[in-house]
């Protein structure tokens, strides 16, 4: 299959092959979303699904279904219809070797009971990587640290490399799916730990980031 042929076409999606959606889409992620993945070298088509606007992008390595939606609700349901789409597309040529992933993103934290779902769509790898991200920020670094799995390295690195390691990790815990008080205890606690140097002082991680230490 050329790299066109995944794209050709309809801009459309038929809800028949695909099924409904009743989700709509966060258009903002969506734009940021495209421009990310053209900088990042992808060829990149938004095509409707229903109301839903997703993007379907490719690269040598990649083929993607990125979807964003304004709920965590709309992106549970919107789930199992994109699932199907993709897979669709990677089974009509078995010859190529894409990897598959299906991204789906939204503004919206999520509730303590949306959780357990949220868990079961990321941790549920048949035919294609799931990759959920919840409470997203609408910038273009929002959007790049949502989508570092399909990303350059390079690219990854410039969005990321002043940001806090630990702001980072709770970001990500959060687009996970926990809860945004959890997080924030958890990292508080973790910064407060009192950790040993390599010359055996014990020293707090805040002291450690900030520059305190002395080599």
């Amino acid at each position: 299959m050329s790299e066109g042929d995944a794209t050709a076409g309809d801009n459309s999606v038929q809800s028949s092959s695909a099924g409904p959606t009743l989700a709509s889409s966060d258009e903002e992620l969506v734009d940021l979303a495209e421009l990310t993945l053209t900088a990042a070298g992808y060829s990149v088509k938004p095509t409707l699904l229903d109301n839903l606007t997703i993007l379907v992008a490719q690269n040598r390595l990649n083929l993607l279904v990125v979807a964003a939606t304004v709920s965590v609700e709309a992106l549970l349901i919107s789930e199992a219809s994109l699932s199907r789409l993709i897979s669709e597309r990677l089974d009509a040529d078995p010859s190529t070797r894409w990897d598959g992933y299906l991204i789906l993103m939204t503004t919206q934290a999520a509730e303590t009971r949306q959780s357990t779902a949220l868990f079961g769509i990321t941790y549920n790898l048949r035919q294609v990587r799931r990759i959920v991200r919840v409470g997203v920020e609408p910038t273009r670094s929002g959007v790049a640290q949502a989508l570092r799995p399909v990303l350059p390295l390079s690219q990854t690195f410039f969005e990321t490399a002043t940001i806090d390691p630990l702001d980072l990790l709770a970001k990500r815990l959060v687009q996970d799916g926990l809860e945004v008080p959890l997080v924030d205890e958890s990292i508080s606690r973790f910064r407060t730990v009192r950790r040993i140097s390599a010359d055996g002082e014990s020293v707090r991680y805040d002291e450690i980031a900030g520059g305190e230490i002395d080599e």
